[in-house]
C-alpha cells in the first residue's frame, strides 16, 4: 500500500471501489478532466470509474485511490496502471487545445519520479498500449483509445493507428488528455529523469494554493477572473451535474450556520442559500449579489462572530 507523500489524500469510500489489489505496475496513464476542478465528487458515485490521483492547474495533487489497489480509469489496463487526471478547462474542446501549466509539468513529473522509485514503473515512453514492453513506462488515455487520430508517426497517433492492443477506453474518438497535453509529455519524462538524478523528487514538494488569510478555508481551488460560486456561476465552482462542489458549499453553509443563519447545510445552492449570502454580504457592507466570490468567501472566516 502506498500514498505519495506530495498529494493530499481524500480517500474514495471503498463502496465506490472493485477493492482488488493491483497486479502489477506498469504505467502511469495520463488523463484529463473536461471540466474544472476536483472530480472527487464524479467519483464519489455508484458506478463512477475513479482515477488514483488528480492534479491541478495550480499544481496541488490530490490522492484518491491507494496505488495498492486498483482504479477503474483505464479498462484492459486497470490491474497494472497508475492513473492520473489533470485539470483540463470546459468545455471539453478547450481540453484538447490547452496545455498543462508549468506546476501541472512540474507536479506529474514528480508524481511520475515517485512512481519510478515506489513501484518500479519504467522509466521510458510507452509507444502502445499493446501487452509487454510497448505499454510501459509514462502512458497516456489515447494509446488505448481507437479513433481518426493522426497516422504515426505523429505522437498524436491513438489505438488503431498503433496496430491496436489493450482498451482503454469504449468511446471512439476521446482525445484524452488532449493534442496540446501529449506533445508535453516528453517534457514530463525529462523532467522526471533530472529529478531522479538529483534524487530529489520529496525535497520540493509541489506548491499548494496559498490560504485566503490566516485561519481561512481555501477557496476549492485558484478562480478565474470574474468567477464565484452561486447561480450564475456556470461551470466553475457549480458545474451543473459534472463536477459536484457540494463539499466546498456545505462549508459555506456551514460558516454561515455559525454565525447565527438558519440554513440546512445541504450542498445545494438554492434560494435559502442565496437568500442568507445577500443576507451576509448586507450585513458585513459587501456587494450584494449573492455570489461567493473570493472576497464575500474570506469575509465569512474574517470577520468575527457576533455573540
Amino acid at each position: 500500500m502506498a500514498r505519495y507523500p506530495g498529494a493530499t489524500w481524500r480517500p474514495l469510500p471503498t463502496s465506490r471501489l472493485s477493492g482488488a489489489r493491483m497486479a502489477a505496475y506498469n504505467r502511469v496513464n495520463l488523463h484529463v478532466t473536461a471540466g474544472i476542478g476536483s472530480p472527487f465528487g464524479v467519483f464519489d458515485r455508484p458506478g463512477a470509474a475513479s482515477s488514483h490521483f488528480y492534479v491541478a492547474k495550480s499544481g496541488a495533487v490530490e490522492q484518491f485511490v491507494d496505488t495498492g489497489l486498483r482504479a477503474e480509469a483505464d479498462l484492459d489496463g486497470n490491474d497494472a496502471t497508475i492513473s492520473v487526471e489533470t485539470e483540463g478547462g470546459h468545455p471539453a474542446a478547450v481540453a484538447n487545445s490547452e496545455p498543462w501549466t508549468a506546476a501541472q509539468v512540474e507536479s506529474i513529473a514528480r508524481l511520475y519520479a515517485w512512481t519510478v522509485t515506489t513501484h518500479g514503473i519504467a522509466l521510458r515512453m510507452a509507444t502502445s498500449s499493446a501487452l509487454g514492453e510497448a505499454s510501459r513506462g509514462l502512458s497516456w488515455h489515447r494509446l488505448g483509445v481507437d479513433g481518426a487520430f493522426p497516422a504515426l508517426p505523429s505522437v498524436l497517433a491513438g489505438r488503431t493507428q498503433r496496430g491496436g492492443g489493450m482498451r482503454y477506453s469504449t468511446v471512439r474518438g476521446k482525445v484524452c488528455p488532449g493534442d496540446a497535453k501529449i506533445q508535453q509529455i516528453g517534457a514530463v519524462l525529462d523532467r522526471a529523469r533530472e529529478l531522479l538524478r538529483t534524487q530529489s523528487t520529496t525535497s520540493a514538494p509541489a506548491p499548494a494554493p496559498a490560504p485566503v488569510a490566516p485561519g481561512v478555508p481555501a477557496p476549492p481551488y485558484p478562480l478565474p477572473a470574474g468567477h464565484c460560486f452561486g447561480p450564475r456561476s456556470g461551470p466553475v465552482w457549480q458545474h451543473s451535474g459534472f463536477f459536484d462542489h457540494r463539499e466546498h458549499l456545505r462549508t459555506w453553509q456551514a460558516r454561515m450556520r455559525d454565525r447565527g443563519w438558519a440554513i440546512d447545510p445541504d450542498g445545494l445552492y438554492g434560494a435559502q442559500t442565496a437568500a442568507t449570502t445577500r443576507a451576509f454580504q448586507a450585513e458585513k457592507g459587501l456587494t450584494v449579489d449573492a455570489l461567493i466570490g473570493p472576497v464575500t468567501w474570506a469575509a465569512a472566516w474574517t470577520a468575527p462572530i457576533t455573540p
